[in-house]
């Protein structure tokens, strides 16, 4: 009985040790970033960049060991990110661009020291992108709008800093700088209260072209890992 005792107590030591030394396998994100769309289709339809809200949760994969005895994290994650931006066309029409981003992502991170790290992340998904145009001065003159879903890609660099940076709890803060690839989406000219198309006639109407949001763009983010 003695024996059995002892054994217990020597698994559930090994189990407290390994807790102990266990490092956050667990990350979640929430921040912020602004694109500077340089595509020509974006630009006729605003001046001002997109603003962007960014949430993401990520698993640690596997822990490797760079040169100097840095660890690098590998983790793969997914997120959702919810743009917009606003303009005007002709001084007369008011554009306004909303997008919703689903993407994977694959995050590395070198810990310099046990605050400092630097990152570098790769994501691809999908987006949609919903445009809507509006007369500035006709009153009761109906809105046209229209929507597609497309393909959006991303690449960035970054540094991080850890205030708060235990044995399995970090809480932190980081900014990355990158580039954000899109596919251009057709755009129709559709009336915002047209019917369902199965209950009216089929209607042709008026393109307005095709838009991609591509451009650099800079992200401040808040992390915390368990």
């Amino acid at each position: 009985m003695l024996r059995i005792q002892l054994s217990l107590a020597a698994a559930l030591a090994l189990v407290a040790a390994g807790s102990a030394h266990a490092e956050p396998a667990w990350r979640v994100d929430i921040g912020s970033s602004t694109r500077w769309l340089g595509s020509t289709s974006a630009a006729s339809l605003t001046t001002d960049n997109l603003s962007t809200a960014n949430f993401g949760a990520e698993h640690r994969i596997a822990t490797l060991t760079a040169p100097f005895e840095i660890p690098i994290e590998i983790a793969g994650g997914a997120g959702v990110n919810f743009g917009s931006s606003m303009g005007t066309v002709f001084q007369r029409l008011s554009t306004e661009i909303d997008t919703t981003e689903l993407v994977a992502a694959a995050h590395a991170t070198a810990h310099l020291d046990h605050r400092i790290a630097l990152s570098a992340r790769a994501s691809l998904g999908a987006s949609r992108t919903a445009v809507t145009l509006s007369d500035l001065y006709t009153t009761g003159l109906t809105p046209v709008d229209d929507h597609g879903w497309g393909t959006v890609s991303a690449a960035s660099l970054g540094a991080e800093f850890a205030p708060v940076a235990l044995q399995r709890f970090r809480l932190g803060v980081g900014a990355e700088v990158g580039y954000v690839a899109t596919s251009a989406i057709a755009l129709h000219a559709y009336p915002s209260d047209r019917p369902a198309s199965d209950l009216s006639i089929a209607t042709t109407y008026a393109s307005i072209g095709h838009l991609d949001l591509d451009g650099w763009a800079f992200r401040f983010s808040v992390h915390a890992a368990f």
